[in-house]
């Protein structure tokens, strides 16, 4: 396994920590979500901006149908 770079493992540490300060209000959709991978992928990655954004001090959440 290579080893990763101090940059890659100081963001992933301050992206962790980030999930323990960040806050939203939020509501949900009834719908279920469908199957497609794509869209949960997408969340992931949109999720990583979200606690990006919180480490920089903005308050963050998801808008719905975005």
């Amino acid at each position: 396994m290579p080893a990763r770079d101090n940059g890659t493992m100081a963001e992933h540490t301050q992206l962790i920590d980030a999930v323990n300060i960040r806050t939203s209000i939020r509501s949900y959709d009834p719908d279920p979500i469908d199957d497609d991978g794509a869209r949960e992928r997408a969340g992931f990655y949109t999720e990583r901006v979200v606690l990006a954004a919180t480490l920089r001090g903005l308050g963050t959440c998801w808008v719905g149908g975005s």
